[in-house]
């Protein structure tokens, strides 16, 4: 392993440590480790620059089981006397659970897992400048009216933001305000009205990213999902995504069919890779098809990339980088707060 690629992942782990678990002197820092989902040595380096900060760690690995995260009672204590607490793991329901009974403070989950992951410019570039980011197109997005998406690959759909995202609705309902994570920095999901337009699908299996020879064709009218048609002919890929539609009308009657919301990576350096540690990418974003209960499998997450968004005439995202950097004033005062280039 050479040096450089050590010194790459020590600053990925000072910037979990630090920008994100905020870890300072006199804190009690918690690790918890999934088994089998976490490398030791990058956990090693977390624990190296939580300490560097004058803050105690403490180290729990624990297995999951059918049930999910298995902590026996004197963990759990230890999770519970905490300040802040780094989770590296899939289950992340039993710290939700503290942090909405007010038993627990910040929480970050970790998707980190590993040296190569830590020194990727996802993990070393500013977590909290990524989050000022995110932040601001948030407030963009709740000031705007009018939205356009375009593709080089022919996606072209605009429409209005609406009032209600039964899918954001229901992510503000299960992540609790304490809760940050390494990877998952994505605009909230913004509610979708009066659509129209077409959504050509590049990928052939969602978060695999998988580049498709024959890409889908979502039919959006009136903010409804009208046909599901493929670019050049009939193929599996097509049929697929037309049953799912079909199955969410047949479940929920006409609100299966209708654009819910969009949103996407907000990360202005985040690679672009496959998994949900690549969704914090500027280069993707997905739309929600399906008014329906907002829980992943009732609603189908059609996902497009290097697109063009403009927001009443103000372009965000250009071919997929963050456009508007440059000229927003918030934008450049967190960049000299942060001490960081935009």
């Amino acid at each position: 392993m050479s040096r450089e690629f050590i010194d790459l992942a020590k600053e990925g782990a000072f910037n979990l440590a630090v920008n994100c678990a905020e870890a300072r002197s006199g804190d009690k820092v918690t690790l918890v480790n999934e088994r089998g989902r976490v490398e030791e040595d990058a956990v090693d380096l977390i624990v190296e620059a939580v300490k560097n900060q004058g803050a105690r760690c403490d180290v729990l690995w624990a297995e999951r089981g059918p049930d999910g995260l298995m902590l026996s009672k004197s963990e759990m204590d230890t999770v519970l006397n905490a300040d802040k607490v780094i989770a590296s793991t899939g289950d992340m329901a039993p710290f939700a659970d503290l942090i909405h009974a007010e038993q627990i403070g910040l929480v970050v989950k970790n998707h980190l897992y590993n040296y190569q992951l830590l020194g990727t410019e996802l993990g070393r570039y500013h977590w909290g400048m990524a989050s000022a980011i995110v932040t601001r197109l948030e407030e963009l997005f709740a000031q705007g009216k009018r939205w356009r998406v375009t593709t080089a690959s022919g996606t072209d759909i605009s429409g209005k933001i609406g009032d209600l995202s039964v899918r954001a609705r229901y992510v503000d309902e299960e992540r609790p305000p304490a809760m940050r994570s390494t990877s998952t920095l994505r605009y909230r999901s913004v509610a979708s009205t009066d659509a129209e337009g077409r959504v050509v699908v590049p990928f052939a299996r969602g978060l695999s990213r998988i580049p498709s020879d024959e890409p889908a064709v979502f039919v959006v009218e009136n903010n409804q999902v009208t046909a599901v048609e493929g670019s050049r002919g009939e193929n599996r890929e097509t049929e697929e995504l037309r049953r799912g539609v079909d199955d969410l009308v047949a479940r929920f009657g006409e609100p299966g069919r209708v654009l819910d919301s969009f949103h996407g990576g907000g990360h202005p350096t985040a690679e672009f890779r496959s998994g949900s540690v690549g969704n914090a990418c500027s280069r993707v974003m997905h739309f929600h098809i399906g008014r329906t209960t907002g829980r992943g499998g009732d609603y189908l997450n059609p996902e497009i990339a290097d697109h063009t968004f403009e927001l009443d005439g103000q372009v965000l995202f250009r071919d997929g980088k963050l456009a508007f950097l440059q000229d927003d004033p918030v934008i450049q005062a967190a960049a000299e707060r942060f001490d960081v280039s935009v």
